[in-house]
């Protein structure tokens, strides 16, 4: 189990890491396994759902925007095929993905870039707290 600073509890946890940046990717791969995660990345919402195929997983941590695919759209597509699944958008858009869009009803979390190693493991008790 892990710990938030809140005092809540984590499991180790799957968690598959897109972003289309690879410095990004390599940087949360490399906190989430300091702190007990196990991780694997992808580049594009392609390349995570050929990895969802082979292996499903706890937790998903998105880009939103990304050239090819929006994470909206494939958070939509992990739902439908992985409903256990729990899903965190990022951005680095202060708003974020409009909370109007239907898309978002996909989504368990939200956090904003540049974020902390702290703010990181908030998002990560709260979404799987409520799974």
């Amino acid at each position: 189990m892990l710990s938030t600073s809140s005092g809540t509890s984590v499991s180790s946890l799957d968690i598959l890491v897109v972003d289309d940046e690879a410095m990004i990717r390599e940087f949360m791969s490399d906190l989430l396994t300091l702190r007990g995660h196990r991780t694997r990345t992808a580049d594009s919402s392609t390349s995570a759902l050929v990895e969802l195929q082979g292996q499903p997983c706890d937790l998903v941590i998105t880009d939103v925007f990304m050239p090819s695919t929006n994470g909206l759209d494939m958070a939509a597509n992990i739902r439908a095929a992985y409903p256990q699944t729990r899903i965190v958008v990022m951005s680095g858009h202060s708003q974020g993905p409009d909370r109007q869009d239907p898309r978002w009803s996909a989504v368990d979390g939200f956090i904003g870039k540049p974020f902390t190693n702290q703010d990181l493991s908030n998002v990560i008790a709260q979404v799987t707290s409520a799974a």
